[in-house]
């Protein structure tokens, strides 16, 4: 240590043993120390000082005692003159007695540009009868670089925590967690201080806090990593399963700091194996049984609550109605609550959204947030939506079951206490579940169909047996007796009636027999033109009335003469008149009656045959059309016949582009068959009486041909040549036609040129003439949503018929399709007429 000499000889003393001590070890010090006293000039500096001001590069020479420092802050410390200054003010704040004490931190660089960190302190005492101000000065490059360094990798640290898509998390030494990353803040809708320490854990589901309290401190204890899975509360309200991991941290002495770890949301793993574990055990439950009724049932158990809280099954019946299988809640309560509200409101079956519109469109319904707006258009009333409410509905799927393109009723999953929410892996999955329900119930009917189809082939063949021998055996006998000639004239005579009276009755077997199995394979054609229905209608009751007379039956009429005109086949409308006629009076007593009418309501024009006969049970009215169908198939039965006549009936009025339908009050009171056929228009010039119904049997019709004039007409094939051949026709009767090879092209074509029919072929690459009629019927009406469709295949079986019309089509025409029969069609589905 320097201090100033004064040249006088001074005597060894203890003190000054201590002050020359005292400034040795001041000069093996690191740091920079000067002495100043009150005017800031300097009186002592150590060795350290000297070194660091010989001549110091920042100085450009040595200043040592006598220095004044003030004035050096002022004029010399140029590289850093903002530095100077505020070590100036600091010191004067010191000097002038205003601060005890003054410190501060400051970088300048060195002649090599490089920068280097120092820290200043100014310390005042009063210690030794003066003042003195003591100036500790340190170079702390190395230390700002080490703190730098630290700040960087804590920098990139949290730069890589806040990154990465897991929740990353750090606990000390006394198991407080004090850093989450931004996902974990974000996860959580938190703020980090409320996460500090235990806070984050009142998010834990109460299910799991104690297990992963005690893994956490085993793991703590025994300071090792560890692995667990939980439920965390998410910013939402939903519990997500996280998979949490945590590895020990060591502080630089290696002592245990605590742990450092991360979550990752396995939320969807979890779900997808319990789907799939749930897909198995569903499967298992569906294919032990034959009863779709009670395997549905069953599923419906099975999904509360893994994964819903209530649960729904839904079917449509043969007839079109809704029955609910199952509804499903762990709270039996709840659940006979749902069963007043289904009582007590009716389903909307034309509503635009749930249910209904799944089962109309055929496609699924997802709802991720049930608001209270939702719950409001779903309300019946007030009450109704005060129980709504109360249920805490939040989310719900209805998936419809599909089996071979029909639509078979549908499923319903929905959340409520357990604030779970459906997403887009949710709806697959009730996907899945869905087309496996909807397979387990159309292999179940198609079964019990099987074994009706069975049982009715065998009764049509004993039945066909009996009615081919009874005629057979009149001829047959008579046949012989006529051979050996031994009758007389008047015996001879009703041999010869017997035998051609049965005769006929064989024929009319057999050819009703031909025309099933021509419909049956899509031959039966029709040569249509336009036709007045009065004659037809009176020829055949005229050709029936010796049968009603014969059986004491009354047969009474009332046809209207302007019944209207119609594009049809007058044979086989003509035997529409027979087999409804026939069949009334067969199944009515003697003394009964039978009417005919023939009417107009408005496009169309109506058969109807009413019999006071035996009637039906209304369990056989919906299947009454179908072919080898009989109400009563006994052994015992009172009347013959093969079932056939009427599935005839249905199938030549529907390919008349009409309608038949049968009603009956049950048994002993009558039936009633309604025939509905389109009318055409007729030219205003048209002649009346024979003449025109001369020309209305002519084969181009005249003026009495159906016009389409006004008309846009979409016609949809990815056959060029079909379409040119529609065409042609629809234009030939002034419709305006418009044609597309596939559906995204037909669909384009319905939103620019606003058609007023549909005519597609089922039959197409890619998407089908099903797809196209579902995406079509999904639309709003003003989008094109009820465009009148008639669908075109060469499938002409009774199912294809079905899949058609259940798809959406209003008509089904099995190819080839004649020209009249196409044009007929449009006019049908137009309500053109006269």
């Amino acid at each position: 240590m320097r201090a100033e000499r004064t040249g006088a000889p001074r005597r060894l003393d203890t003190r000054q043993v201590s002050e020359d001590l005292l400034r040795a070890a001041l000069d093996t010090l690191p740091i920079h120390v000067a002495v100043l006293d009150a005017n800031g000039t300097a009186v002592a500096v150590n060795d350290t000082w000297n070194s660091f001001t010989e001549p110091h590069p920042f100085i450009g020479q040595q200043y040592g005692v006598g220095t004044q420092f003030l004035e050096l802050c002022r004029t010399e410390m140029r590289d850093c003159p903002e530095e100077a200054r505020k070590v100036l003010a600091g010191l004067r704040e010191v000097l002038e007695r205003r601060q005890q004490r003054f410190e501060m931190e400051y970088a300048c660089p060195d002649p090599d540009g490089k920068e280097r960190w120092f820290r200043f302190r100014a310390l005042r005492s009063e210690r030794g009868g003066g003042a003195r101000i003591i100036l500790l000065h340190e170079d702390i490059t190395e230390r700002k670089r080490a703190e730098r360094e630290l700040q960087e990798r804590e920098r990139l640290f949290r730069l890589m925590a806040d990154t990465t898509p897991g929740l990353v998390w750090m606990c000390d030494a006394q198991r407080l967690f004090t850093y989450f990353n931004r996902r974990w803040l974000e996860f959580r809708g938190r703020r980090i201080e409320q996460e500090r320490g235990r806070g984050w854990m009142d998010g834990i589901h109460p299910d799991d806090r104690r297990r992963w309290e005690e893994e956490f401190a085993a793991a703590f204890a025994a300071q090792r990593p560890f692995e667990l899975e939980f439920r965390l509360l998410r910013a939402d309200g939903e519990h997500r399963w996280l998979l949490g991991s945590g590895a020990p941290l060591s502080d630089p002495a290696g002592q245990f700091g605590g742990h450092i770890g991360s979550c990752v949301d396995v939320t969807d793993r979890r779900r997808a194996e319990e789907a799939s574990r749930f897909l198995a055990e569903a499967s298992n439950v569906l294919a032990s049984s034959l009863d779709y009724q009670t395997t549905l049932g069953a599923v419906a158990r099975l999904a509360v609550p893994q994964i819903a809280d209530w649960c729904a099954a839904d079917v449509l019946g043969a007839d079109g109605s809704l029955q609910r299988l199952a509804v499903v809640h762990a709270d039996l309560g709840k659940v006979e609550l749902a069963r007043e509200l289904e009582r007590r409101y009716s389903v909307d079956l034309e509503a635009d959204r749930g249910l209904p519109n799944v089962l109309r469109t055929g496609y699924p319904e997802l709802v991720s947030e049930i608001t209270d707006e939702l719950l409001a258009e779903m309300a019946g009333d007030a009450e109704h939506l005060r129980i709504l409410r109360s249920l805490g509905l939040r989310s719900y799927i209805i998936a419809p079951l599909i089996a071979r393109g029909r639509t078979l009723g549908a499923l319903t999953l929905m959340t409520a206490e357990s604030g779970s929410r459906y997403g887009m892996s949710d709806l697959a999955f009730a996907e899945n579940l869905a087309g496996r329900a909807a397979l387990a119930v159309d292999n179940a009917r198609l079964y019990r169909e099987a074994q009706d189809l069975n049982r009715m082939k065998d009764e049509f063949l004993a039945t066909l047996s009996h009615e081919l021998r009874t005629p057979l055996n009149a001829i047959v006998g008579w046949a012989h007796l006529l051979r050996d000639g031994k009758l007389d004239e008047e015996t001879t005579q009703r041999a010869i009636e017997t035998i051609n009276r049965n005769a006929k009755v064989q024929n009319q077997l057999i050819a009703d027999i031909l025309d099933v199995s021509r419909i049956v394979t899509g031959k039966l054609r029709l040569n249509l033109r336009p036709v007045e229905l009065p004659p037809i209608v009176e020829s055949a009751v005229e050709t029936m009335r010796p049968t009603a007379v014969a059986k004491g039956v009354g047969l009474e009429t009332q046809i209207d003469a302007a019944g209207g005109l119609v594009s049809g086949d007058s044979d086989r409308l003509q035997q529409v008149v027979w087999n409804l006629l026939s069949n009334a009076i067969k199944f009515t007593p003697r003394g009964g009656t039978v009417r005919v009418r023939l009417g107009r309501e408005r496009s169309h024009s109506t058969i109807v045959v009413e019999d006071t006969g035996a009637g039906m049970e209304p369990h056989v009215i919906p299947r009454i059309f179908e072919r080898f169908m009989q109400g009563d198939s006994t052994s015992t039965r009172t009347h013959g016949g093969l079932g056939l006549g009427l599935a005839i009936v249905r199938h030549i009025v529907e390919l008349h582009a009409g309608s038949v339908e049968a009603s009956s009050r049950g048994p002993g009171q009558g039936s009633t068959f309604k025939v509905s056929l389109p009318t055409v228009a007729v030219a205003a010039d048209a002649e009346s009486g024979d003449s025109g119904r001369r020309r209305a049997g002519d084969e181009t019709g005249g003026g009495h041909a159906a016009t389409l004039e006004g008309l846009t007409v979409l016609v949809v094939d990815d056959h060029q040549d079909a379409r040119e051949l529609m065409t042609a026709v629809l234009q030939q009767r002034g419709a305006r036609v418009v044609g597309a090879a596939s559906t995204d092209e037909a669909l384009e074509l319905l939103r620019t040129e606003k058609p007023d029919v549909l005519l597609s072929d089922v039959e197409m690459p890619g998407e089908d003439g099903y797809a196209l009629i579902r995406t079509i019927r999904a639309l709003a009406p003003e989008e094109g949503g009820r465009v009148p469709a008639a669908a075109l295949t060469a499938y002409a079986r009774r199912e294809d018929r079905v899949k058609t019309l259940l798809a959406g089509y209003q008509i089904h025409l099995a190819k080839p399709v004649a020209p009249e029969e196409l044009v007929t069609v449009v006019t049908s589905l137009t309500g053109r007429s006269g």
